[in-house]
């Protein structure tokens, strides 16, 4: 096993642990060397980096350039009957959809020689309500589109399997087989929680890896118990029980790093958490400030504008207004040429032409009425 190995995501270095950890019992009471072995559905090809003296084959649906890596479909696989003497498949059985899970143990079971090694979360109150949990807070705190993402999604999409229908599909085979538990359920629900968070944090790249570092190292080993998030099914189609009864138990985890370079490593990686969430708070406080400044700004320049449309009413009004003086004027100076005719027109009405004019019209009206 490669020393940086213990910088992956805890997640997955828990299963690859396991699995790591079953195949040395396994090779040790088979007194075999290395194994021919089929990791279905292990894109990127972490198994790669675990198992360095075995012959090992990749196979998933996602394209990679990589020896001995196989693009392939879990339910139809290019491979002969007994093709391998392990198959392994971790983290992969709650992705198939429902009606194709019988078909997916008929190609594990086909391929596989000797063993197959099945290993992740099966449907539980406890194990559903942790994931339902984590996808939760994912799309809280990280959005929509990275949830929209996330692998948990498909697991509460397709319904996670049940270890009881598993268990029935090796009885119907005649194999025989051990569960163990792997990765305690509240550490694996408080670790996903903390990492989600963590994403949140500016430049946290670093602390992801001290953070599965730390959890690789000093709790994983040791990270079993029920609940339990993860179960591995270890099946022998040759009905070999000693080795069975050998891979059952976990192993007393080798003794990590020293007590106070764990405390160390502990107190740096809770220093660093609080360095990132200063980061994370400046960086905060100078969007906001950044955003009121805008604010101000864009209020100011309202400001301005309103005022030079005041400006230019009190303009427009004023023009308005001498507009007005103008007409007024004029409306004055109409009423005083009228009152200067009705003046004129009296003086002519009291003239004896005028009278003279009134009274030979009033004659002839008079005449032509007697006719």
């Amino acid at each position: 096993m490669k020393a940086e190995v213990y910088s992956l995501p805890f997640d997955q270095f828990q299963r690859y642990f396991d699995l790591n950890r079953c195949l040395e019992a396994l090779k040790q009471k088979a007194k075999v060397k290395s194994l021919n072995l089929l990791d279905v559905g292990g894109y990127p090809g972490l198994i790669f980096d675990f198992l360095t003296n075995d012959n090992v084959t990749v196979l998933d649906v996602k394209p990679l350039d990589k020896p001995n890596y196989v693009r392939g479909d879990a339910c139809s696989m290019p491979f002969k009957d007994g093709s391998f003497n392990v198959v392994t498949a971790l983290d992969v059985f709650e992705h198939i959809v429902p009606e194709k899970r019988e078909l997916f143990l008929e190609e594990l079971e086909r391929v596989a020689k000797d063993y197959i090694i099945l290993g992740g979360p099966f449907s539980s109150d406890e194990v559903n309500l942790a994931e339902k949990i984590v996808f939760e807070f994912a799309t809280k705190v990280l959005g929509e589109d990275f949830a929209s993402n996330h692998p948990l999604k498909e697991h509460l999409d397709n319904g996670l399997p049940r270890a009881s229908f598993l268990a029935e599909k090796i009885k119907e085979k005649g194999h025989e087989f051990v569960a163990f538990d792997s990765g305690q359920l509240y550490n694996w629900l408080l670790m996903n929680l903390v990492k989600h968070f963590i994403f949140t944090i500016p430049e946290s790249e670093s602390l992801h890896k001290m953070l599965d570092n730390f959890y690789n190292q000093h709790l994983s080993p040791k990270d079993y118990g029920v609940p339990s998030y993860r179960t591995f099914f270890v099946i022998s189609k040759n009905r070999d029980n000693q080795v069975l009864e050998a891979i059952k138990a976990p192993q007393k985890p080798k003794e990590g790093l020293s007590e106070t370079l764990y405390k160390l490593q502990l107190l740096h990686l809770y220093f660093t958490l609080f360095e990132l969430e200063a980061k994370r708070e400046l960086q905060v406080q100078k969007k906001y400030s950044i955003h009121l400044e805008s604010l101000i700004g864009q209020k100011e320049n309202l400001i301005n504008q309103k005022e030079l449309d005041l400006r230019e009413l009190q303009v427009g009004l004023q023009k308005m207004q001498a507009e007005l003086g103008h007409k007024e004027k004029h409306l004055h100076d109409l009423q005083t040429h009228a009152d200067n005719l009705e003046t004129s027109l009296n003086r002519i009405r009291q003239t004896f032409p005028y009278k003279l004019y009134k009274t030979v019209s009033r004659n002839k009206k008079q005449e032509q009425k007697s006719k």
